[in-house]
């Protein structure tokens, strides 16, 4: 991306304006790392190229700092102004747009925590509107997990698509994951129906479930069974990559579900559970593709049906 010719300065506005903070010591890291060069000699030796060692990305930092075009701050420092830090010994450095941009975004955190609804879907989209500029830290994410209780179903959806980028994209999680949890499990109790905008909730909250192997799925699994809904779009909202662990690991709970169905004569809602159920044995590789039914060998083409035989 940068060659030798790119001015070094430029350089570290570009980082700094993309990752919006960052340590010292990692700033220089990268660019050094970006201007490597091999000596053959006796052997080969990596070194930096002219220009860019150590000493000389230090003195231009120094005085990007003292010409304030760029602002650093040491942990204690960050901790005032709201940062989390991990590193005490640290040093973090910010372009001056992204500082601004810090006081702006706690204003609009704010209105998550004390608005209205109307507040509260200006604030996302606030939000969103900066999330290649800025990132929530762990507190700030929680913020929105707070928020999950709104009323509006498409607003609860915003909430959890935002938390789920963050989550399964970005492997930035709230700081009190128990909370998110217990709202997902509570999410699920207030939208049950697979279909219209129940079920855009729905869907997220179950893969969010899934992404940390919570057991509430098989409540809901069970529930869902036990439900006068759609089971093909129910059946849907269960990945068999993300719940296969669960639910092979769990194997007593749903095979009662199963039977009990049966007994009820609740065939379709039986089959249900026994698609989930087959989905992700198959996913582990533990159905073969091929069983042998009355001294003959036949095929069942378990990628086109997945669904278990009932018998």
């Amino acid at each position: 991306m940068f060659n030798d010719d790119t001015d070094i300065e430029d350089e570290i506005l570009y980082y700094l304006r993309k990752y919006t903070k960052m340590r010292t010591e990692e700033l220089i890291a990268i660019i050094t790392q970006n201007h490597l060069q091999t000596i053959n000699g006796a052997y080969e030796i990596e070194t930096t190229k002219s220009g860019y060692s150590r000493s000389t990305i230090i003195r231009t930092l120094n005085y990007m700092v003292n010409t304030k075009k760029i602002i650093r701050l040491n942990s204690k420092e960050l901790k005032q102004y709201g940062y989390e830090t991990y590193d005490g010994k640290a040093t973090y450095l910010f372009t001056p747009e992204s500082f601004n941009l810090k006081n702006h975004i706690d204003n609009v955190l704010k209105l998550l925590k004390v608005g209205d609804e109307i507040d509260k879907q200006m604030a996302l989209k606030e939000l969103n509107r900066y999330h290649k500029q800025y990132f929530f830290d762990e507190s700030q994410l929680d913020l929105l997990v707070e928020s999950l209780t709104s009323v509006n179903p498409d607003l609860t959806t915003k909430f959890l698509v935002t938390l789920k980028n963050y989550i399964i994209n970005k492997g930035k999680e709230p700081k009190n994951k128990e909370a998110l949890l217990q709202a997902l499990r509570l999410i699920l109790d207030k939208y049950n129906d697979p279909m219209g905008k129940s079920g855009h909730v729905r869907n997220v909250a179950i893969c969010l479930l899934c992404h940390y192997k919570d057991e509430a799925i098989l409540d809901q699994i069970v529930k869902d069974a036990n439900s006068k809904i759609n089971f093909q779009k129910a059946e849907e909202d269960y990945d068999p990559s993300s719940i296969a662990e669960i639910i092979v690991n769990n194997p007593s709970r749903l095979f009662e579900t199963e039977r009990q169905l049966m007994k009820e004569g609740k065939h379709n809602a039986a089959q249900f559970v026994s698609n989930i159920r087959g989905k992700s044995m198959k996913c582990l590789e533990m159905l073969d593709t091929t069983r042998k039914i009355e001294g003959h060998r036949q095929n069942i083409d378990i990628e086109n049906s997945d669904k278990e035989v009932i018998f």
